[in-house]
């Protein structure tokens, strides 16, 4: 499959089997991750593995915009270093290699952003991150049991030429 097949075939995944992944598959994620451009280099992304049920429901019982997460068997949550220019870009590239190589597997992902208070203080506590990092967000992976429909507006909708308003 081409890039920009991977790219347009993409779904965010909300009910996953319970078929678990194996540890290559789970390397191969973290590879895609890790290889993701970011600002000056500064590689400012780390990864949790999270695959304890018990974790992943107290997970569930906090993040308020994820409650599926309760049924997935493996979460990657993305914590970055405020400290590193353009952090949150570069964390975000990071998520996106994650969530395109899990697809070119046959994986399903969801991105629940975490960057607020009032949800990555208590997951960050659930995780042991330090307070001097940032939880960017929790990638749910999985095999899906369902695939929704996705729909984008035009090209010409979205599109302007030298300057903003211009088709």
């Amino acid at each position: 499959m081409d890039i920009l097949e991977v790219i347009r075939s993409r779904r965010t995944i909300r009910k996953y089997s319970d078929e678990p992944l194996a540890p290559d598959i789970v390397t191969k994620l973290l590879e895609a991750g890790r290889w993701a451009p970011s600002a000056r280099n500064n590689q400012p992304w780390k990864f949790i593995v999270i695959n304890n049920k018990d974790i992943i429901r107290d997970l569930a019982s906090v993040i308020q915009t994820g409650k599926y997460i309760a049924d997935v068997s493996l979460a990657i949550a993305v914590v970055v270093d405020p400290e590193a220019r353009r952090f949150l870009e570069s964390g975000s590239a990071a998520i996106y290699g994650v969530m395109l190589e899990a697809h070119a597997l046959g994986l399903g992902t969801g991105w629940i952003g975490c960057y607020d208070g009032a949800q990555e203080e208590p997951a960050k506590k659930i995780l042991g991150i330090p307070d001097e990092e940032r939880l960017q967000a929790i990638i749910t992976v999985g095999y899906p049991s369902d695939i929704p429909e996705k729909t984008r507006k035009d090209i010409e909708e979205i599109t302007f030429y030298n300057k903003y308003g211009n088709k």
